[in-house]
């Protein structure tokens, strides 16, 4: 900063580059630098910083480097496919609104987070896959097999919607006294 401009501003050359005099969040330098008064808190051009937390995305309007004190930007999160939005979070912001109007009244830094969609508390949601592979099967049927007779696949009603589901016979329950020939008799008698 040039010693004219604090001298200017501040009346002597007291002040530092990375000092704030007017409390507002921009250093002197960058004051200095945005021609902006060092002495007056409405006097600036305020930046947004964006991160994102999860799948998703986040759209600004107006989108700009920076914003005249007041000016309100507003936030639009955007999540990727089977996500949903959570909230916006920050220093001095928790807010779950989407979209989100944010006055640019200091520098702001607002993260926007993202969660998988496992859908609503009372729906029922499966999210595996046997045999060939760990990818998810939300939607999809299973591709399970077989293995014990008596077992069988079978469409019932929860909740007004149709599901596939697989069931077994009841186990019966055997008195045996000798254990190791129990438990085989169990898997092989129904």
């Amino acid at each position: 900063m040039p010693d004219c401009w604090e001298i200017a501003w501040f009346g002597d050359t007291s002040q530092t580059a990375s000092g704030d005099a007017d409390h507002d969040g921009v250093s002197n330098l960058q004051e200095y630098l945005d021609g902006t008064s060092p002495i007056d808190a409405t006097s600036m051009l305020a930046r947004l910083t964006i991160t994102t937390n999860g799948p998703g995305s986040v759209l600004v309007s107006p989108n700009q480097p920076t914003y005249p004190y007041g000016t309100v930007a507003t936030l639009t999160a955007v999540p990727a496919a089977n996500n949903i939005f959570v909230n916006w979070t920050g220093p001095g912001i928790t807010n779950t609104s989407n979209p989100f109007p944010l006055s640019m009244t200091t520098n702001r830094y607002i993260t926007a987070n993202f969660a998988y969609d496992y859908g609503a508390p009372s729906s029922t949601r499966a999210d595996y896959r046997f045999q060939n592979t760990l990818a998810s099967s939300v939607g999809t049927p299973p591709d399970l097999t077989l293995i014990i007779t008596g077992q069988f696949f079978t469409n019932i009603t929860v909740d007004g919607t149709s599901r596939t589901v697989l069931r077994f016979r009841k186990a019966r329950v055997f008195n045996c006294s000798q254990p190791h020939l129990c438990s085989r008799a169990m898997l092989t008698r129904w």
